[in-house]
């Protein structure tokens, strides 16, 4: 069991020289067992062994550490040192290089919350890396489930004034529906949608077996007809 001691040891020093604490158990043992898969079948007769040297390692500080994992394994040291630190700030936009439209749609039936502000200011941010137009667009034409709150409007502009993401336009959707019906209708006329008369419970069957709808094939003439009706 000397060998095993080693490693154990080695990867508890490597640990807590990382995180300049105490070395964590599960992190050792989960370090042993996925360098050495030998061990795996052994792993009752090693938890005790692990436990027994991080208390001894723990005994000691992180001089202690640093010193003891360069005397028996200078290869860990390197390899923390050229462990590279993730990537931060915000992934590529591939094809943004000219400017971007960005756009968060809240529904106004309630106030901010932490995902909001998240939304808010990722889309702001893309928007003053490339350029472009950071665009509000309140969701607000389902009076039933989501009733809008008159004041909720105000909280979410206050608050991208806040986060420093001012939009540079506001779109309010319930004052749009005319012109949603006007590129519906357009949509209609060139064969690009059709009115769908299927059940609630046949549709969503087709769409989870990706079964194309029965009225797909309707003419726009007969899409208008239904349209109208």
């Amino acid at each position: 069991m000397a060998e095993v001691r080693e490693l154990i040891e080695k990867y508890a020093l490597q640990n807590a020289v990382k995180y300049k604490a105490a070395p964590n158990a599960g992190a050792v043992m989960g370090k042993l067992m996925g360098e050495h898969p030998e061990l795996r079948s052994r792993a009752k007769e090693v938890t005790p062994l692990v436990k027994e040297i991080l208390a001894e390692v723990e005994k000691t500080g992180p001089e202690e550490w640093q010193k003891r994992l360069e005397a028996i394994a200078p290869e860990l040291i390197v390899e923390l040192s050229e462990r590279k630190e993730p990537a931060k700030g915000l992934p590529p936009l591939d094809g943004a290089e000219n400017g971007v439209v960005m756009r968060f749609a809240p529904n106004p039936n309630g106030p901010p919350t932490l995902g909001s502000a998240r939304g808010i200011i990722v889309n702001s941010e893309y928007v003053k890396k490339y350029g472009g137009k950071f665009i509000i667009r309140f969701d607000d034409t389902d009076p039933v489930k989501k009733r809008p709150m008159p004041e909720a409007y105000g909280w979410y502009l206050e608050d991208c004034a806040w986060l420093e993401a001012v939009p540079d336009e506001v779109i309010i959707a319930s004052q749009r529906v005319h012109h949603y019906y006007e590129v519906a209708e357009e949509l209609i006329r060139r064969g690009g949608a059709y009115v769908c008369k299927c059940e609630q419970l046949t549709f969503k069957e087709h769409k989870d077996k990706g079964i194309a709808c029965a009225h797909r094939e309707q003419t726009p003439e007969e899409n208008m007809a239904l349209w109208k009706m």
